[in-house]
């Protein structure tokens, strides 16, 4: 079904071609011509061109249906071929049927043979010089055709690479889990079942099918409730929040902040208290922007570590699919603080 929009510019597009046409069209017939005969062929204009605006969503619907790309091509090529001998001369022919049919309301006579081949000559004469028209269009149809053909491949690949981002997210926080939950199996064996059970209710959301998009509420809600799984295993983690009434609402890319959180859980260090604590501030920006930091403790000397970078990366992919170039991240590392800052649009 053909919408308001295509229509609309379908429309914009053959008034625009009529009144191009229009300046050339009138000095050939007229070497000196008035103001009104400017109008007058103008008008002429938009009904021919008209016509073919009304005949193209049936062209774009058969580059539809006859794409010229794959193993059909050749076939679809001669398939178009043959429905451009049909197309153009009934659409050239409109026009002058038309103002045959004006005449002969008008002089009230039946047309004589030599106007009918007089009109059949000019409808030939029109339609030669309409097959670049009936080229133009159907190039802008297959145009479109694989516009849309790449847009889908695109929504594929990046749905197929979120679906890999998130398949990474769950055994890099499994791996590490499950780790501490054998050490602690020596030292508390019920604890350690309390903890599973935890770990349980955390992968069974993790694991939930989910839209694309959430708020930060949301991504919140999901990071307090992997840090109550750590704080069974480590002890006391502070999480600290400073974020506007008017951002809990923000969209964020789901679950894109439980990597870095992970990194901050593996790879940070202890405050003077000996206590580990996180800090999510977000705050509007310049330029419609929105910007989130989320800061932790940071060991005094720095290690490479081939997590810390993954957790990064993969944060940063899925701004980008989600985002792209609205989007930035940014990580820094200075005072025994180490920060990662995130720009999104708002």
């Amino acid at each position: 079904m053909l919408t308001f929009r295509l229509w609309r510019w379908i429309g914009c597009g053959w008034l625009l071609v009529a009144l191009a046409w229009t300046p050339a069209s009138t000095l050939v017939n007229l070497p000196e011509p008035a103001p009104v005969d400017f109008l007058r062929v103008l008008a002429y204009n938009i009904l021919h061109f008209g016509t073919w605006a009304l005949v193209t969503p049936l062209l774009f619907r058969m580059c539809h249906l006859w794409p010229l790309h794959g193993h059909r091509a050749f076939g679809n090529a001669v398939l178009l071929l043959l429905a451009g001998l049909l197309i153009i001369p009934a659409v050239t022919a409109v026009l002058p049927l038309l103002q045959a049919a004006a005449n002969l309301i008008g002089s009230g006579s039946i047309v004589s043979a030599p106007d009918l081949a007089q009109l059949a000559q000019r409808v030939l004469i029109t339609s030669l010089f309409a097959v670049p028209t009936f080229i133009a269009v159907i190039a802008i149809g297959q145009t479109l055709v694989w516009s849309r053909r790449a847009e889908r491949h695109a929504q594929d690949a990046a749905g197929a690479e979120l679906r890999a981002l998130r398949a990474e997210l769950n055994p890099h926080f499994l791996f590490n889990t499950l780790g501490s939950i054998a050490q602690l199996a020596h030292q508390s064996p019920a604890k350690a079942e309390s903890v599973i059970a935890s770990l349980a209710d955390v992968l069974r959301t993790s694991l939930a099918e989910t839209d694309h998009i959430q708020t930060l509420a949301e991504a919140v809600g999901e990071i307090e409730e992997h840090l109550s799984l750590y704080r069974m295993l480590h002890g006391d983690i502070r999480f600290e929040r400073v974020i506007p009434d008017d951002l809990w609402r923000q969209a964020v890319p789901t679950r894109m902040l439980l990597p870095l959180v992970e990194n901050a859980m593996t790879h940070g260090a202890c405050n003077e208290d000996g206590v580990r604590w996180l800090r999510l501030e977000a705050a509007r920006a310049d330029a419609g922007k929105v910007t989130l930091e989320l800061s932790n403790p940071a060991p005094p000397v720095a290690e490479p570590s081939r997590g810390l970078g993954s957790g990064i990366e993969t944060a940063r992919r899925l701004l980008a699919i989600h985002c792209g170039k609205a989007a930035t991240l940014e990580h820094d590392r200075s005072g025994g603080v180490f920060c990662v800052s995130i720009g999104l649009p708002a």
